[in-house]
């Protein structure tokens, strides 16, 4: 696959949401593993006004939307992907979801986001796949 990206984004979509997951900062360890920091942020529609002035009215503004990115789940310096795990989808990828809610817990203590295995599953399955294929 060449060289490693360092960085991995994609949409995902949920429950009428759309969400930004992906990996940054990924490098290789002893060439045995990938490690990376992983996110998870939901991009929301924000209204903003902004001044555009008319001859008829100086003073006039008028309403944006854009979309921004509301910061969700940050999880720096974990193990994505390693090559013992090659040829063993299933299991690694639910190796690499244990180690996602561990990290959630350490991390984030009793104030973590309530998200299911299933739903980290969605979220991160295509990174993981990506990052595999380095193997």
């Amino acid at each position: 696959m060449g060289e490693l990206e360092t960085s991995f984004e994609y949409q995902v979509e949920k429950d009428g949401d759309i969400y930004i997951a992906g990996a940054r900062d990924c490098k290789f360890f002893m060439g045995k593993a990938i490690w990376g920091n992983l996110l998870l942020d939901k991009l929301v529609k924000k209204n903003s006004r902004t001044w555009s002035p008319r001859l008829t009215n100086p003073l006039a503004t008028e309403t944006r939307t854009e979309e921004v990115r509301q910061s969700g789940l940050y999880i720096p310096l974990i193990m994505i992907a390693h090559h013992e795990w090659r040829g063993e989808s299933e299991y690694s990828l639910n190796k690499f979801v244990e180690s996602i809610e561990e990290e959630i817990l350490q991390e984030y203590g009793k104030r973590r986001p309530k998200i299911s295995k299933i739903d980290l599953t969605q979220f991160f399955e295509k990174t993981h796949n990506r990052y595999m294929n380095y193997f």
